[in-house]
């Protein structure tokens, strides 16, 4: 087995953030979702066009925001896996170590910043 360039305890530090960050963003999606609901219950009930415009885009933005919430945390879940099978801190792309910088900014980050610069620069993400 290829040992984890990464110590235990540093491995423990990002798995903690991790949970702690996928807990936060779990609430938030919950409050979300009962926004939308509420936000469908309050919709006008009168005939007014521009109201129930407004109503729907708001209702829209909240479950667009609800699915890229949805997202990070999928990532998050995938960063935990990779902790758990010491696979957390090397590119996807390169196999290179990830900079600590960058996992302590973006802790769900499976590519170096070279390799995300390369899958940007062909129009991926």
């Amino acid at each position: 087995m290829v040992r984890s360039s990464m110590r235990k305890t540093e491995r423990d530090k990002y798995r903690k953030r991790l949970r702690e960050w996928k807990s936060r963003l779990t609430g938030t999606v919950e409050g979300m979702r009962r926004e939308a609901l509420e936000q469908d219950e309050a919709a006008p009930s009168d005939d007014s066009m521009a109201d129930h415009g407004t109503a729907q885009y708001d209702q829209d933005l909240t479950l667009t925001l609800v699915e890229d919430q949805q997202e990070t945390i999928q990532a998050i879940d995938e960063a935990l896996a990779r902790v758990e099978s010491t696979d957390y801190g090397k590119c996807d792309g390169c196999k290179a170590p990830i900079a600590k910088a960058r996992l302590d900014a973006l802790p769900h980050a499976k590519l170096c910043v070279d390799c995300q610069e390369l899958l940007e620069e062909r129009g991926e993400t």
